[in-house]
């Protein structure tokens, strides 16, 4: 399979996160994306749509790992349009809808023994039961990493996050990120991701830094978009970092 150890699948099924997910090539990763459960395990196994109708079994049964890091969201579809699956001949059943699939696809990755996964939601867990599930795996020092097999296993809400990722007008991408190292004096920056340059500002002054958000968001044609921070997320997960965690919040890791 070759190396495979800055290779990641994102999974979400907003095109705009997906798009977001692409800011990862600035630090040398490469990015598969799939937008449902059914297309990401044919990524994960390496089959064609025709082997998954014919031959689901060999999903189940795949070996090779493809992947080293699996970003993906918690909600989202079975599958995309225009796409069947064997024995779901129920006109009930709707594979658009949106489904916490997350959980499911974790599990199965970690099975097939991708070393490193991440669900991230931004979902309110005051308002859907599934989201609200997430608190069972927060302590009071923050979020756990788990493991499973021998896979590494955080899930995160985006509110975990000091650090918002914007999608800029002119199709590139803003990172915002306050530290707070220093509480006396905090440091902030902002990386701007075009066309797979990284372009570091520095700022001492919160009011300096909201006016280069200003100057972004009037930089184009379209309005300041937030979007999901995967660079936020796989930092934490692959170092534990406390750059982007909020002043009270690390990860404990669980073995």
């Amino acid at each position: 399979m070759g190396d495979i150890s800055k290779r990641v699948l994102v999974v979400d099924d907003k095109e705009i996160n997906r798009l977001s997910a692409k800011v990862l090539e600035t630090q040398g990763y490469s990015i598969d994306t799939a937008s449902g459960f059914l297309s990401a395990t044919k990524i994960l196994a390496g089959l064609s749509l025709d082997e998954v109708i014919k031959h689901p079994d060999r999903i189940a049964n795949t070996r090779d790992v493809r992947h080293s890091i699996l970003l993906i969201d918690l909600v989202f579809p079975f599958e995309g349009e225009n796409c069947e699956f064997v024995n779901m001949r129920d006109d009930s059943f709707t594979r658009t809808k949106e489904l916490p699939l997350g959980y499911a696809l974790s599990l199965y990755t970690a099975k097939i023994g991708v070393p490193k996964i991440t669900i991230i939601t931004d979902m309110n867990h005051h308002a859907s039961p599934i989201s609200a599930t997430f608190d069972l795996f927060y302590q009071s020092k923050g979020r756990q990493a788990f493991r499973i097999n021998k896979s590494k296993l955080m899930m995160f809400n985006v509110r975990d996050f000091y650090g918002s990722l914007f999608s800029i007008k002119d199709g590139g991408w803003a990172e915002c990120v306050e530290s707070y190292e220093k509480r006396k004096s905090p440091q902030r920056d902002i990386f701007v991701y075009t066309n797979g340059i990284c372009i570091r500002h520095q700022f001492n002054r919160y009011e300096d830094m909201q006016r280069m958000i200003a100057q972004i968001k009037n930089s184009g044609e379209s309005e300041l978009i937030v979007v999901k921070n995967w660079i936020a997320a796989l930092d934490c997960l692959l170092n534990g970092t406390r750059k982007y965690d909020k002043p009270n919040r690390n990860y404990v890791e669980n073995r």
